[in-house]
């Protein structure tokens, strides 16, 4: 219940707390570091101009001794609440259940792959023209070097960019060169096998004569007779 003056009067503040901050009156949000106050330290008129109340409470509306308050009877405050009981705590959560393990099906593993076939053998084209080298920018080459063939770019194959022949290209025929094929070129023709000379029949022998006839032998003595 409020404070309860000669003339009936009613205090208004302990209806709503009974302290609160208090500020300067003169238009300042300073605090007057007087700490929390009731209308109970307004005891003169000099205090209730001097002060008021941190949120927008005047004094002269709730206190009696600024010429505030009420002449009614306040009801009474309402009693505190009880405490509230702690809660029980709560079982613990389980975690949820996983579905049974289900192996995956096993993959085939694919299938190996073939090794590498290597590459074909290279094959050198024969040269049919001419086998004297010339050089690439014009001329003949030496006459040292004489007539080649494609195993003379085999030795050293920094030759191909040298020489090459007039009729074909070492580029195109030797393999060293980065030319020939990978097909096997057909053998070369083998010459056409001469007629034998046509040898003259040898003269006939003369056929042997039959051997002479041989007279019959004689007839045989007669025997002696026994002495």
């Amino acid at each position: 219940m409020g404070e309860v003056f000669s003339d009936g009067c009613f205090d208004l503040l302990l209806l709503s707390g009974g302290t609160r901050e208090l500020l300067l009156k003169e238009n300042t949000n300073d605090y007057a570091n007087t700490g929390r106050k009731g209308c109970s330290f307004f005891d003169s008129r000099e205090k209730c101009k001097q002060f008021r109340f941190s949120y927008s409470g005047k004094p002269a509306d709730f206190c009696c001794n600024c010429g505030g308050g009420t002449k009614n009877m306040p009801l009474p405050p309402m009693p505190p609440f009880p405490p509230t009981p702690p809660l029980s705590p709560s079982p613990p959560t389980l975690p949820p259940s996983l579905p049974p393990y289900v192996p995956s099906p096993t993959l085939p593993s694919p299938p190996q792959q073939p090794p590498a076939q290597p590459p074909p053998p290279c094959h050198n084209f024969p040269n049919t023209g001419s086998s004297y080298l010339l050089y690439r920018d014009g001329g003949w080459s030496p006459l040292e070097i004489g007539s080649r063939d494609c195993r003379y770019f085999e030795e050293e194959p920094a030759r191909c960019a040298l020489y090459t022949w007039s009729a074909y290209d070492t580029s195109d025929i030797c393999c060293a060169c980065k030319g020939g094929t990978f097909t096997q070129p057909s053998p070369p023709s083998a010459p056409a096998p001469s007629h034998p000379p046509t040898i003259p029949p040898s003269p006939s022998a003369p056929t042997p004569s039959q051997p002479p006839t041989m007279p019959p032998s004689p007839p045989a003595p007669p025997s002696q007779p026994p002495a």
